[in-house]
């Protein structure tokens, strides 16, 4: 069974529904209100790479316009390129701006006007308006219905419409995530999706399930979580030069020596910048092709091991087939990483003395597809303790 949770992880709340199992982890160093949510489809977990890191972003904004086109264009739903910005914004902004995502997960029972603070409006002295937003997407219907009367095609509900609009944009954030991973030669479903954002959670679920993914993680601080990486994120200095040299041992020693002077320029380049030796990690890297092509595979070479063997296993995995022939490095290169800050240690979760979970703050009727309308518990992230698990199927 299909798993639709819908975590608003801005104003701290989270709707849980069908087929989830939702884990709270709170950890007393960080404010109450921020919470890790980890969601487990069916409870089953996938066999993680922890050796290989391989982190990659999507984005799309909560504010990009909605539009039906028809006829010309077989009465298509369009989300975006088009963006209706902070100002004048969605509809539910009272602004007079124009139906956006963010409307659609309004109208859904998605986001909850009562938890959110009261700063709209033209004197940003309002909560967001519900009301125009469910008005305007009835006209949006109405409109669409009418147009396709005439192909004796069902009439659509507001919930319908919204919602057909969230899977257009749910597809639109899965084709380059297919592209960075499964065209890449990576599966998807063997890893972990970590989701940021204000809107993040509320998209999350259907996105790993388009992938095939089991487990999402929703950070505590994820609707901040781009200005939280800004004070946090490494620094990185590269230097390449070129190279062109068979890959070969008696080559072995001249490629190490121009990487460790490489590696000294850039982490000098660091310390200008502030940084300790403490501080500063190196990473040497070959760039490789086999001769007589044109596709060359940058490939980390770690003390100690056979950079020819990794390249093949490289090439292998992203095309599928490797060649019998020399190995070419074209360029040398060297990343050197500042770390800027020392994440706070982690703690044990001690599950000794685990509170029961707490009633509901609220219940919503939200929208899942497939299912309709559904009575939804909400829960305030302030009043969960770490250990706690929510069970619904």
């Amino acid at each position: 069974m299909l798993a639709s949770t819908v975590a608003s992880s801005l104003q701290g709340l989270l709707l849980a529904h069908k087929g989830t199992l939702v884990w709270w982890q709170l950890r007393s160093a960080l404010p109450s209100q921020y919470v890790a949510v980890l969601i487990t489809f069916h409870c089953q977990l996938t066999q993680r790479n922890h050796r290989r890191k391989h982190h990659q972003s999507v984005a799309l904004l909560a504010l990009p316009c909605l539009a039906f086109v028809s006829p010309c264009r077989a009465g298509l739903f369009a989300v975006g390129p088009e963006s209706c910005r902070a100002h004048p914004g969605p509809v539910c902004y009272k602004k007079g701006g124009y139906l956006a995502i963010t409307d659609a997960n309004l109208a859904l029972g998605r986001i909850l006007p009562e938890t959110f603070p009261k700063i709209f409006g033209p004197k940003e002295n309002e909560p967001l308006d519900a009301t125009g937003t469910v008005s305007a997407f009835e006209e949006l219907t109405a409109a669409i219905n009418a147009s396709e009367e005439s192909a004796k095609k069902p009439a659509k509900t507001v919930d319908e419409v919204a919602m057909g609009f969230i899977q257009v944009a749910n597809e639109t954030m899965c084709r380059p995530i297919r592209a960075l991973t499964q065209m890449k030669g990576y599966d998807a479903s063997a890893h972990v999706l970590a989701c940021f954002g204000g809107a993040g959670g509320q998209h999350a679920c259907a996105i790993a399930t388009a992938l095939g993914m089991k487990t999402i993680f929703i950070h505590r601080y994820a609707g901040v979580l781009s200005a939280v990486g800004i004070q946090l994120a490494d620094i990185v200095q590269e230097a390449q030069e070129p190279a062109a040299v068979e890959l070969t041992f008696s080559e072995f020693p001249g490629l190490q020596a121009r990487l460790v002077g490489l590696a000294a320029i850039a982490a000098q380049q660091l310390k200008q910048q502030g940084f300790k030796d403490r501080q500063i990690s190196v990473e040497h890297y070959l760039n490789l092709r086999y001769s007589g092509t044109d596709v060359a595979v940058m490939t980390q070479w770690v003390e100690g091991s056979d950079p020819a063997a990794a390249f093949a296993a490289t090439y292998q995995r992203e095309f599928g087939f490797v060649l019998d022939r020399p190995v070419v490095v074209d360029d040398v290169r060297v990343r050197a990483t500042g770390r800027a800050a020392d994440l706070p240690a982690v703690q044990a979760l001690s599950t000794n003395s685990i509170p029961p979970l707490p009633a509901p703050a609220l219940n919503s009727s939200t929208y899942f597809e497939g299912v309709g309308r559904m009575p939804t518990p909400v829960y305030m992230l302030d009043q969960l303790a770490g250990g706690q698990q929510h069970h619904t199927y």
